[in-house]
């Protein structure tokens, strides 16, 4: 069992095929590492409202459309 804070960055990897279970969340977000050309690897927040525990864009921002969703996960960097 994890606990963790509001507002506490925080992330998982599952190292092996498994279920997860999730007992209570609230609009969390969903955050990416993405490595960019020059090799900096950047956390990327989406705003998806298809996604399980998603939140909406920041006043004046808009949704993560399919298009920057597909660019995003073409370049994870897997070794964060």
């Amino acid at each position: 069992m994890v606990a963790v804070p509001a507002g506490v960055w925080h992330g998982f990897r599952a190292l092996e095929e498994t279920v997860l279970e999730v007992v209570a969340e609230q609009r969390i977000g969903t955050v990416y590492p993405v490595r960019h050309s020059d090799g900096q690897v950047e956390l990327v927040e989406v705003h998806r409202a298809d996604m399980p525990w998603g939140r909406p864009p920041p006043e004046g921002g808009e949704w993560t459309s399919e298009e920057e969703m597909r660019a995003i996960l073409q370049t994870l960097d897997m070794d964060v």
